[in-house]
């Protein structure tokens, strides 16, 4: 008499969603409830916990600690979002003030006194407009998974994922183009670009601040850093 067995492989998996912006993280908190449904063990940090405790999912709750970013939006936010200074503004609010949020007892604790009994296996982050949590892999010497819920990739991120942008049919994340573009639309399309690139290159010398002050030197800058991990 024989009988089928099914081997399953349990992963304890820490889930960093520092990003407040509810419609950016309906993905993620889809993925995370997915992961433990199938028996991971997975730590969650976001500012939307859920209304309903899961088996083998836990809350590691933001909420409070920046204002969050649902279902609304002021006149004074309409920049972020529309205008020749989207990206800066953007990253002005959804950069700097995210990797600052390391500083905080809920991140300190996790950095200096990290589970041992049953260590993390993997970490998975949102990439967005400030990559300060991605050192948490090296810290705990484990994977790094990187998620994108933004439909098209941010204009930052073409390289870190070794797809070199077309800007004669890839239209930039500061653009509201379609792949179909006259001569002078894929001109000011390449000078979007690059506008939105280097204001992300600049604006990313004072996470390297941050990142140095809180996970110490020798980690990799941002944009020549995304290179060493899995996204």
């Amino acid at each position: 008499m024989t009988f089928p067995t099914t081997s399953i492989i349990s992963l304890r998996i820490l889930g960093l969603f520092p990003f407040q912006m509810h419609s950016h993280y309906v993905m993620c908190r889809k993925l995370m409830r997915e992961l433990a449904v199938k028996g991971h063990r997975v730590d969650v940090y976001s500012y939307f916990p859920l209304n309903q405790k899961i088996l083998n999912y836990h809350d590691y709750s933001l909420a409070g600690t920046l204002p969050a970013i649902s279902n609304n939006m002021s006149f004074k936010e309409i920049p972020l979002v529309w205008g020749s200074d989207s990206i800066k503004e953007w990253l002005k609010a959804m950069g700097i003030p995210i990797c600052r949020l390391l500083g905080l007892p809920i991140f300190q604790n996790l950095l200096h006194d990290p589970p041992i009994d049953a260590p993390y296996d993997l970490v998975i982050i949102e990439l967005s407009a400030a990559q300060c949590y991605i050192p948490f892999g090296r810290r705990l010497n484990v994977p790094v998974i990187g998620v994108v819920t933004t439909p098209y990739l941010l204009d930052w991120q073409y390289d870190s994922f070794g797809t070199p942008i077309n800007l004669a049919i890839d239209p930039s994340c500061a653009s509201q183009y379609e792949a179909r573009m006259n001569f002078l639309e894929r001109l000011d399309n390449f000078v979007l670009y690059n506008r939105a690139y280097w204001t992300f290159v600049l604006s990313t010398r004072e996470h390297d601040k941050v990142v140095e002050r809180i996970f110490g030197l020798g980690l990799p800058e941002y944009i020549t850093g995304f290179s060493k991990f899995k996204f």
